[in-house]
């Protein structure tokens, strides 16, 4: 806990600061993170090994993630995450410095245009990892980049978020429609990542192929992101969405940012 204006180690369920002191001799390493394994919020992160240093070898801290595959627009669970690691300090030390990272990229959708009244039903992300593992062995710093292995045995899934709104009545055009989502950072595979949306319009014909003005179809549209090549840890990436002036056509545009603002953005254009 931070308190009165310094770090201190806290015994939640015993409600009690606890002192910790240096080993005479040795060292310890440290690993800090967020959400906190008894917090009740979405946590992804789980701790899978740990080997202190040794005469020959450096200390190393394994780690396992398993990301959500479906997920409500109102994301009320939240799931930042946040982790340091800082091996190999003694008493002589004194203060143990922590450099938080973000382990994990971020999605956000947002609306360029649409059909009036078109309601987004769910967009979908297919054929993407969402279990895998890291091994940390350094300290974090700014040039800490979270690379994870997919799990072994683990296929491709999907990621949905689910949506419900109507156009322009919940969103409205140029406005957020959601995020951020957290992704496990990987490269695609030749391309092979599709995004999927499902959306609610009336396009005004019936199944004979007659202007009826009130007829609501289901379209379910796809398109692969072979321009985006992948997602980085502590990156944004923000998709807006553009469903064209017909029903048969759908657009994103791809803003990717990192989280600490440095530079310009890198907008790609998928289609």
């Amino acid at each position: 806990w931070y308190f009165n204006g310094s770090w201190r180690f806290f015994d939640e369920p015993n409600n009690n600061f606890i002192q910790y002191y240096w080993p005479h001799s040795g060292t310890l390493d440290f690993f800090a993170y967020m959400p906190y394994k008894d917090s009740p919020r979405n946590k992804n992160i789980s701790i899978r090994s740990y080997s202190p240093k040794s005469s020959t070898l450096s200390s190393k801290l394994g780690l396992a993630c398993s990301m959500q595959e479906e997920i409500d627009l109102e994301d009320s669970e939240g799931q930042e995450t946040i982790i340091a690691f800082t091996p190999n300090k003694s008493k002589n030390d004194g203060v143990v410095n922590m450099y938080f990272v973000h382990p994990f990229a971020a999605v956000y959708f947002k609306l360029k245009q649409a059909h009036r009244d078109l309601t987004i039903n769910w967009i979908r992300f297919d054929n993407v990892y969402l279990k895998g593992t890291t091994t940390l062995t350094t300290q974090t710093d700014t040039d800490t980049n979270i690379n994870w292995t997919p799990e072994e045995g683990e296929g491709l899934k999907s990621f949905k978020v689910n949506v419900i709104k109507i156009i322009p009545d919940d969103i409205n055009f140029g406005g957020e429609i959601g995020g951020p989502y957290l992704v496990m950072p990987q490269s695609f595979r030749n391309g092979d990542v599709t995004i999927t949306i499902s959306y609610t319009w009336d396009d005004g014909i019936d199944d004979n192929g007659v202007n009826d003005g009130v007829n609501p179809e289901v379209f379910t549209r796809s398109i692969t992101t072979s321009s985006v090549t992948g997602w980085t840890a502590g990156n944004k990436y923000t998709y807006i969405l553009d469903l064209g002036d017909n029903k048969e056509e759908i657009l994103f545009k791809v803003e990717v940012e990192p989280w600490i603002q440095t530079g310009e953005k890198n907008i790609i254009d998928v289609e």
